[in-house]
């Protein structure tokens, strides 16, 4: 098997590890919600997003930036990142970093709390316009660039009962 195949395979697997893990942190969310505890339900979806999302784009791009690239129909420019990828994975390194912090802080902040899921809430849904326009714009008609708006579309519904209570 190829290292392209291999790195491929593996962005598959990250991506499944996304998806599922997002549905399993939801399950937790809306089990903290259903006890009447609406900062804990805050808690864990920003757990959610650090660890299921945030964390996951970021082990993309440190373990398999170029392949995952390539599976998006970007171009892989060779086994050097650009200074763009170096940009992005810093900053879901960031991201992954303050939402764990946030959880693990056991903030009942709620601001602070909302103040995490917004911004990251609101970065996801740029990168699905992004996606969505490259599929529109480009006919880069690949699963990520076809999924991304589909999926963003799930989580604000689900994160939206979360949400709003608290504001």
């Amino acid at each position: 098997m190829s290292a392209t195949q291999t790195g491929s395979q593996w962005v598959k697997v990250i991506e499944a590890i996304r998806i599922l893990g997002t549905g399993a942190g939801f399950y937790w969310i809306y089990d903290q919600q259903g006890l009447g505890h609406e900062v804990e339900a805050l808690r864990f979806l920003v757990l959610t997003l650090a660890l299921a999302l945030c964390a996951t784009c970021a082990a993309e791009g440190i373990f398999v930036s170029e392949s995952s690239a390539r599976e998006k129909g970007y171009r892989a420019e060779g086994e050097r990142k650009s200074p763009y990828q170096i940009q992005n994975l810093a900053w879901f390194v960031a991201a992954t970093v303050t939402g764990v912090w946030l959880f693990q802080a056991e903030s009942n902040d709620a601001g602070a709390l909302l103040g995490y899921a917004v911004f990251v809430l609101l970065f996801f849904g740029l990168s699905a316009l992004n996606h969505g326009y490259q599929t529109v714009r480009f006919g880069n008609m690949t699963w990520q660039n076809l999924n991304r708006p589909v999926l963003f579309g799930f989580l604000i519904v689900a994160s939206i009962p979360i949400i709003a209570p608290l504001f």
